[in-house]
């Protein structure tokens, strides 16, 4: 640091025409040049710039000694003259040597030391499988051996629809972008020394099940009759689309053996209220129910319906009988929740926040308690 400042007091006085030793008199400068570093450490194979000044400025003469091109080469760079400032110095062999400059009788000295190259033995990633859902993310973490590895850099590569995006702070960790429609990628981390040491990872991409929802809340069959259900999933793009259907009463089901969203739905022998609960396979907890009732020929539920009023507000449901019925409420697993006969009149009766089925004689209706 000392010789960098004596040197910079020098330029400063022979800018101004003066030399360092009588400032302020008008005698000849003398000549000097250094570098801007002692020492210079490279590993086999890498290659750094040295630079050089002269003051006042002069041509430079660069020398090799015997040990260069052995431990070092020293060339200048392409767009540069034989007596510039700068020259590239490339390790080639484990060893120390030096470059010497020179401006007629002024030099300067700077070591180079060369160590051995210190190849990546093993890469391995934290993770061998990641699943996540569309457009989710997930760091992936890469350790090196050995940790002392000259270049411990990756190459980040995919090969499918999810990114990976090497960060900006840890050369040894990247960010997984999950596709946005059903994939499997794979995620390459290889090291860039050459010794083509890597690891992978599988990014498996999923499509949850938003909603499920049933084209029917209500379903009245009469005895020996049958109907259908249809199950609409969303969205269209789900990975896995399969459904579960259950029912839960005297009612029989059958799943299409060719689409799952489809179901048959067979009346009950004597009348009764059975409940069709249809959920999604996977684990998103997607589910939606039908009531159906099964009913005498000719039996008509439309003239209790003028009569009948079923709603929720905030923690309640409001019913209204203008006649006795018969009243069920059951949860959306088709749990009996309350049950009461002979119901008449306006009632509010409270309620958990919830999704329910109330029931009054063969009326049904879905309702949501917020």
């Amino acid at each position: 640091m000392k010789r960098m400042i004596l040197y910079f007091l020098a330029a400063v006085f022979a800018d101004a025409g003066l030399s360092f030793e009588a400032a302020g008199q008008a005698k000849p400068v003398q000549q000097t040049v250094y570098f801007h570093q002692d020492t210079l450490r490279l590993v086999v194979g890498q290659e750094d710039s040295l630079r050089a000044t002269a003051v006042p400025d002069a041509p430079i003469l660069w020398e090799a000694p015997a040990a260069i091109p052995v431990i070092a080469s020293i060339a200048p760079p392409a767009n540069s003259g034989r007596y510039g400032k700068v020259y590239l110095v490339k390790g080639r062999k484990v060893g120390k040597t030096k470059v010497i400059v020179q401006v007629g009788a002024a030099k300067d000295t700077c070591w180079v030391y060369v160590s051995p190259r210190i190849l990546v033995k093993e890469v391995r990633l934290n993770k061998d499988t990641v699943r996540l859902k569309a457009g989710r993310t997930q760091m992936l973490q890469a350790g090196i051996t050995p940790q002392n590895a000259t270049d411990p850099t990756l190459n980040w590569m995919n090969m499918g629809k999810a990114t990976v995006t090497p960060s900006a702070t840890n050369r040894t960790e990247a960010l997984v972008t999950a596709a946005v429609v059903t994939d499997t990628t794979l995620i390459i981390a290889e090291a860039k020394d050459g010794s083509k040491c890597r690891d992978t990872c599988v990014v498996i991409t999923h499509v949850p099940l938003d909603s499920i929802r049933l084209n029917k809340d209500t379903l009245r069959v009469d005895i020996g009759s049958k109907d259908t259900l249809r199950a609409m999933v969303y969205p269209s793009q789900a990975t896995n689309r399969s459904l579960n259907w259950t029912v839960k009463g005297k009612a029989e089901l059958t799943a299409s053996s060719e689409t799952d969203t489809v179901a048959l739905i067979a009346a009950a022998l004597t009348p009764d209220t059975a409940y069709v609960i249809v959920e999604a396979k996977d684990s998103s907890d997607c589910r939606d129910t039908c009531v159906v009732i099964t009913r005498k020929p000719g039996d008509d539920a439309t003239v209790e319906v003028n009569d009948q009023s079923i709603y929720a507000s905030e923690g309640y449901v409001h019913i209204r009988s203008g006649k006795p019925v018969s009243l069920r409420i059951y949860t959306i697993l088709g749990a009996l929740y309350r049950h009461e006969e002979r119901l008449v009149g306006d009632h509010v009766i409270a309620l958990p926040r919830g999704l329910y089925i109330v029931v009054l004689n063969h009326t049904a209706k879905k309702i949501m308690v917020r």
